[in-house]
C-alpha cells in the first residue's frame, strides 16, 4: 500500500497558501517548501507532518479557480 499511495498530497488549502504567500508577499518560501515535500510524496518526511493534516475549519478551501 505504501507503494502505490503516497503520504503527500498537495491538499487545496496547502496550495491556497502558497499562492496567497507568492502573489500578495511576494514569498516564495511556501512554494519551495510544498515542492520539495512533493518531490518526494512517498518517503517518510517527519519534517513535514504538517503537510500531512486535513485542512483546519478556517482554512477549508470550498471554491477552486481550475475548473473543479
Amino acid at each position: 500500500m505504501l507503494a502505490v499511495n503516497p503520504a503527500f498530497i498537495p491538499r487545496n488549502h496547502r496550495i491556497e497558501a502558497m499562492i496567497d504567500a507568492a502573489v500578495n508577499r511576494n514569498d516564495f518560501a511556501p512554494f519551495e517548501e510544498l515542492l520539495a515535500v512533493l518531490a518526494k510524496p512517498f518517503e517518510d518526511q517527519p519534517g513535514y507532518a504538517a503537510y500531512m493534516e486535513p485542512p483546519g475549519e478556517h482554512e477549508r478551501v470550498t471554491q477552486t479557480f481550475c475548473g473543479t
